[in-house]
């Protein structure tokens, strides 16, 4: 797949203290419209919402993208919340081997560049979870795709 495609985690990110964030929003809208990209949600708001519904929230808090999938769960029965980030990559790097992705970022507030796991650390950009995405890291994003 040669579009842009954005692995989009949600809590952390753009939603923040669980409240859709109106500067965060901007910045990732900016990103979208200007990089044409596509999204794949990573957060774990797809193990409880269908994307139907994810959209429909999208459109509610003003996000202009519209979600094109979802990354599998492979969270095993009984896995540790220790092991969160290498799970989030693990389900990651599997979308983008099944489905020939070239061009992405990974947005996401686990530190997922700590993980050995992690194949394209520049692709990674970290926010802190009581920031969300901010222009700086939307700057860099944009530049990057």
């Amino acid at each position: 797949m040669n579009d842009n495609i954005i692995f989009l985690d949600f809590d952390g990110v753009f939603i923040l203290d669980d409240i859709p964030t109106r500067s965060c929003i901007k910045e990732l809208n900016r990103i979208i419209r200007e990089t044409k990209s596509k999204i794949v949600v990573t957060s774990d708001w797809r193990n409880h919402e269908t994307i139907d519904e994810l959209n429909k929230l999208f459109k509610e808090w003003g996000v202009v993208a519209e979600i094109v999938d979802i990354t599998d769960n492979l969270w095993p029965v009984g896995g540790h919340i220790a092991y969160i980030e290498r799970y989030r990559v693990d389900e990651i790097n599997k979308y983008i081997s099944d489905n020939n992705i070239k061009n992405y970022v990974i947005i996401d507030d686990l530190e997922l560049y700590n993980s050995f796991y992690t194949k394209d650390n520049d692709r990674f950009f970290n926010t802190l979870f009581y920031k969300g995405i901010t222009k700086e890291i939307a700057d860099k994003i944009i530049d990057f795709l």
